[in-house]
């Protein structure tokens, strides 16, 4: 189930990132996407980080 999904007002250009965040028992994983790609391309371009994986920006300054 996906708890959250979407792109930011202003994601336009072809550097910008897509999200979605999806709950499962094990915990979140938040998958990362070029907001600009054709379905094709989407298939090799994002990246999924399981819960955990990130950390505080202001905790590793």
């Amino acid at each position: 189930m996906s708890h959250h999904s979407g792109a930011y007002e202003g994601d336009r250009e072809s550097g910008d990132l897509a999200h979605r965040i999806e709950d499962y028992s094990q915990g979140a994983e938040c998958t990362l996407f070029p907001s600009i790609c054709d379905e094709d391309d989407l298939l090799t371009r994002w990246i999924t980080a399981e819960e955990g994986a990130f950390v505080d920006l202001a905790e590793m300054r």
